[in-house]
């Protein structure tokens, strides 16, 4: 039996203490896949270290916090085909 090396988190080459996080009372933006115009915004009320509330559509959620790339990110209205994803970049 081979024992191989334990891979580190994808951040493409950025340290992990480099990850760009959601900050409370930010406002952040993103579109729609399918519409292009239709923008949808999030203000993040407080956060966790896994998880952040967010307040969407006058809605106030509690959606886990995701990393990828070096980036924070969460899916606001659940995770589905072309689904808007909220980035902290």
């Amino acid at each position: 039996m081979v024992l191989t090396e334990l891979k580190e988190p994808r951040t493409k080459g950025k340290k992990m203490n480099e990850i760009k996080k959601f900050n409370v009372g930010q406002t952040y933006k993103t579109r729609f896949i399918g519409d292009a115009d239709l923008i949808l915004e999030g203000t993040v009320l407080s956060r966790t270290e896994k998880r952040v509330t967010i307040k969407v559509n006058g809605n106030i959620k509690v959606v886990g916090v995701k990393v990828d790339d070096g980036c924070e990110f969460v899916y606001p209205l659940g995770r589905y085909s072309m689904c808007p994803v909220l980035k902290a970049a």
